[in-house]
């Protein structure tokens, strides 16, 4: 049964095959400026169980609607860079401060991609996750999409606060 977000229940209520998951994805191409921190946006829900990704308001935002701890992964996929770059993906909670989630350098000429995870407490009411991708390749890139490399991300509520 889905939580109506703010909505006040008891995490004990719900048996561990209902917890909320989700997997996001892009469907459409993203701009990556050069050298800024860019919140990736996801056009498409491939699972979100308890709605807690809108697609068309504040697409970027994951808001858990369940107060409790919640693992968070993503994969940020690019296209071929014209030079070769850094490529970063991290996470942030509630808009500040970001958690570093995973790091490479990559080439030029080819697809790359930079994965991470990590594990936050959420509040159930407030607090919201996105994910943040960078890249240093002195031009902006697109976020790559395509039958096999597309980028997104993954969240599963992990038990009670």
């Amino acid at each position: 049964m889905p939580v109506a977000p703010g909505e006040d229940i008891d995490a004990s209520d719900i048996p561990v095959e209902r917890y909320p998951i989700g997997r996001l994805q892009q469907a459409t191409n993203q701009s990556i400026p050069d050298a800024t921190l860019t919140a990736l946006t996801w056009t498409t829900e491939a699972i979100d169980t308890d709605g807690q990704h809108d697609p068309v308001t504040n697409t970027s935002r994951i808001t858990p609607n369940l107060a409790g701890y919640y693992r968070f992964d993503v994969c940020y996929y690019s296209e071929a860079a014209a030079s070769p770059a850094n490529m970063d993906v991290s996470v942030r909670q509630n808009g500040t401060g970001t958690i570093a989630s995973g790091n490479r350098v990559v080439g030029a000429t080819i697809a790359n991609s930079v994965s991470g995870w990590t594990i936050l407490a959420c509040n159930g009411t407030t607090d919201y996750v996105e994910f943040l991708a960078f890249q240093d390749s002195a031009g902006a890139e697109l976020t790559n999409v395509s039958s096999r490399f597309t980028s997104f991300c993954t969240w599963q509520y992990l038990r009670p606060l």
